[in-house]
């Protein structure tokens, strides 16, 4: 009698683990998502059971149109499968508000994410992505973001934080926004970004308050050497503090990068990146698109915090203008290391004394 009543009992916790559309979850069978009530189960699996999703595959057939509301993996059941979108589109209705880790997937680790697109829109609090919210030691690629993304602290269009992974070949089209550490692929980078294109336009409506720093195309603020390469903006950035085509502040590296978009702020504005800190090197990026700040305003970089920071083969063909301290062609705050740096834009400053055809003043 016990053995049938425990055996009731799973039955009842867990009915519809086996009623994807179709596979047995592994990478020969995966499992098939072809409705919202697919990626439901889903969630409600990963979100309730300790690890269940690892090594799990996971397979979308098409494009799914009812608004999907869930989350996939939480803080202490993260998703640890393979997900492959195949291109498909899934639109999503999440709005949590006071939320952490948002996302079509909330929380992930040791997990494949890639052909994912999503539409519609998604908002929390801190860490929200329209693809992943948190994503740990998981690799994201080819994937699309439509949605518009926002919420207060590292938020992304792709991801919101992305801590020991890579994100690679992904597109953001969605306008994102926030109060700090925000852009259009991830809000906060430790890792590596490669190979994205941001054109969906960061804050562009937003107030100039405090709040708003750490502004980037491409990511908000990068720390603890985290790199970006061969990444693209062609979209207006907004913001107060922090502000850059790539990335708002870098502690780490930004090489290969191109800005074609609008950038514009109040202190430390650049077309590549905003501030700097120690450590950090920008290497043969170019920036086409008009800056314009109040103080410390550059083409490619707006002002240091730190020593050994390296500017290297850049190029600013942009209009600069700034009205304070510190407007340059290539970097706005002066006694940085640039080398092989060529400007050929406008550099404007309402005081002469502070800008310069390479770097303005401290």
């Amino acid at each position: 009698m016990k053995y049938i009543i425990i055996n009731l009992l799973f039955l009842i916790s867990v009915p519809y683990l086996f009623s994807f559309g179709g596979g047995d979850g592994t990478e020969a069978y995966p499992y098939q998502i072809s409705t919202k009530a697919h990626l439901e189960l889903l969630a409600d699996s990963v979100n309730n059971i300790d690890g269940w999703s690892s090594g799990k595959y996971f397979k979308v057939m098409n494009n799914i149109t009812e608004s999907v509301t869930t989350i996939i993996g939480i803080a202490l059941r993260t998703f640890q499968g393979n997900f492959d979108g195949q291109n498909y589109t899934i639109t999503l209705a999440i709005d949590r508000p006071g939320g952490n880790n948002v996302g079509l997937f909330g929380s992930t680790m040791d997990a494949v994410i890639k052909n994912v697109i999503v539409d519609g829109y998604v908002s929390g609090d801190i860490g929200i992505g329209g693809i992943v919210g948190y994503l740990y030691n998981t690799s994201i690629s080819d994937c699309i973001n439509n949605a518009s993304v926002s919420g207060a602290v590292n938020i992304g269009g792709i991801a919101g934080r992305n801590h020991v992974g890579t994100i690679s070949d992904c597109i953001n089209t969605g306008n994102v926004s926030g109060l700090a550490a925000f852009g259009g692929i991830a809000g906060l980078c430790h890792a590596t970004i490669s190979d994205c294109i941001n054109t969906g336009n960061v804050n562009e409506n937003g107030p100039y308050v405090s709040a708003f720093v750490d502004v980037g195309g491409i990511v908000g603020r990068i720390v603890d050497g985290g790199t970006i390469s061969d990444c693209m903006n062609n979209a207006s950035i907004r913001g107060n503090y922090n502000v850059g085509g790539i990335a708002g502040k870098l502690r780490g590296t930004i090489s290969n990068c191109i800005n074609t978009g609008s950038i514009s702020g109040i202190d430390f504005v650049g077309g590549i990146n905003g501030v700097v800190t120690s450590n950090a090197s920008i290497s043969n990026c170019m920036n086409i698109g008009n800056i314009t700040g109040k103080g410390h305003v550059g083409g490619i970089n707006g002002c240091r915090d730190f020593n050994n920071v390296v500017i290297i083969t850049c190029v600013n063909y942009g209009f600069v203008k700034g009205i304070d301290t510190g407007v340059g062609g290539i970097n706005g705050h002066l006694y940085d290391t640039i080398e092989n740096c060529i400007n050929t834009g406008i550099v404007e400053g309402e005081d002469a004394s502070v800008t310069g055809p390479i770097q303005g003043a401290p």
